[in-house]
């Protein structure tokens, strides 16, 4: 459980969580400029996706044979959108607030994509404990 909230949530949660903190004790213009929004409205959850998914190839054991390659893959077109999405933010940014839809769609995107990668990174991470459930020795 340790290991869930240090490597998965602290990393996805804390930079809204520290902004929203501030947020509660600022005043006037600044509060404006301090919305938990604006740290994830530019698709800036492509950067933990890319982390999570680095993070996954790392700790790919050796040993899972054929399905190896295929987590290897996949985190790697993951590794590849989810920088595409995050430099896409940088390049055009959303306004804040606003009520366009279209302009939510690149957070929307880039959250899914981070779940995506976390649930990856979780099933790599452990995937020795769930292999000695499945298989006998």
């Amino acid at each position: 459980m340790f290991w869930l909230f240090t490597s998965i949530v602290l990393p996805s949660m804390a930079p809204v969580a520290c902004m929203w903190l501030v947020f509660v004790v600022a005043r006037g213009d600044f509060k404006d400029k301090l919305h938990p929004m604006r740290a994830v409205k530019d698709g800036q959850l492509g950067w933990v996706s890319l982390a999570f998914c680095g993070s996954a190839i790392y700790e790919l054991p050796p040993d899972v044979g054929s399905a190896r390659s295929t987590i290897y893959l996949v985190a790697l077109g993951l590794i590849g959108i989810s920088t595409l999405w995050a430099i896409w933010g940088v390049v055009q940014p959303a306004e804040f607030p606003s009520t366009n839809p279209e302009e939510k769609l690149l957070f929307r995107l880039t959250l899914g994509l981070t779940l995506i990668s976390a649930v990856l990174f979780v099933a790599v991470h452990f995937a020795k404990e769930l292999r000695g459930l499945f298989i006998s020795h």
